[in-house]
């Protein structure tokens, strides 16, 4: 009883069938390893960089002695959306690559030569299962894409920020100055609330330990909005004619403030400059949407915000 009780486990064991694990990613990375790329019209330093991934064959073969797995590229725009998307052969070594030519490769992208894509750009590269169309491992790399003939402006982002300022006026008030970053800010003058807003770092990416590092210096994360000094634009009661808010869209969907009666509002301070504080908790893109009202208007309805734009950022771990 005993040897036919323990011959069929024997035998089960023996004929178990062998499941096969996904080929590892060996190796992959960029070349040059650059993250911040200036584009200037017309000019400008360009340069071949190179995307590459290497895999194991040996095991991976089909039944007709085929490798079914490709390299995948994709180029992500800065509002998520795919510029690029192309798969590339495996050599019998198990390599593959493919370059860009870097930063006109993002203006060539760009829907709107005219108002090229500036920000944080995403480039993916995919062990991508060709037969059961899956990905099975990537690798990720953020690139900063600015605007390099944009001079700098006493306090304001500076040469090479991300975020171009478009033309927007409102009544009197016109946008001179904005973006996503590290800021200080400090008293403009004794017996004042008014702050003076100083750019630390102004990029469309950050990690989740920059934020954090910046917040025990002192600093605060956000959105900068700035515009002419507050005090030419004052009632006859002395109080700001304009509140401004804005809207934040998490990773996930969700958001704060898109709605008028839960917008997060307040005043641009007596210099013209604010930063509205913000938290992000999770790594992903973020798009933060400005607005302006006329301070009498009623916050809650829609039609009394008008909106200035938006900026997009990425959060890395």
């Amino acid at each position: 009883m005993r040897m036919f009780t323990v011959l069929p486990l024997i035998l089960g064991l023996s004929f178990a069938p062998a499941f096969a694990v996904d080929p590892p990613i060996l190796e992959a990375g960029m070349d040059p390893a650059v993250r911040e790329w200036a584009f200037t019209r017309g000019g400008g330093e360009q340069r071949n960089v190179r995307f590459w991934m290497r895999t194991r064959r040996e095991g991976f073969l089909n039944a007709y002695g085929n490798f079914d797995y490709y390299l995948r590229v994709q180029v992500l725009r800065p509002d998520g959306s795919i510029a690029w998307d192309t798969q590339y052969g495996f050599d019998l070594q198990g390599y593959a690559d493919t370059s860009f030519v870097l930063p006109g490769l993002f203006f060539d992208l760009s829907p709107n030569k005219a108002a090229p894509s500036f920000g944080a750009w995403k480039i993916r590269t995919v062990l991508f299962d060709n037969a059961a169309k899956v990905e099975r491992a990537s690798r990720e790399y953020v690139l900063n894409f600015s605007d390099g003939s944009k001079a700098a402006v006493p306090g304001g982002s500076g040469a090479g920020s991300p975020f171009s300022v478009p033309p927007f006026t409102h009544g009197s008030w016109t946008l001179r100055d904005w973006g996503i970053g590290l800021f200080r800010q400090s008293p403009s003058g004794p017996g004042t609330y008014d702050v003076e807003t100083r750019p630390v770092a102004v990029r469309a990416s950050f990690s989740l330990a920059e934020i954090r590092e910046g917040y025990a210096r002192g600093e605060i994360f956000g959105a900068r909005l700035a515009g002419p000094p507050q005090s030419a634009f004052l009632n006859s009661g002395g109080m700001p004619l304009y509140v401004f808010g804005y809207a934040l869209r998490n990773p996930d969907g969700s958001g704060t403030g898109e709605a008028a009666a839960g917008r997060n509002n307040k005043y641009v301070n007596n210099p013209g400059d604010t930063v509205f504080p913000l938290d992000p908790r999770s790594p992903g893109p973020y798009r933060v949407t400005l607005y302006i009202r006329d301070r009498d208007s009623p916050s809650w309805d829609e039609a009394s915000w008008k909106r200035i734009g938006e900026l997009v950022f990425t959060v890395t771990p």
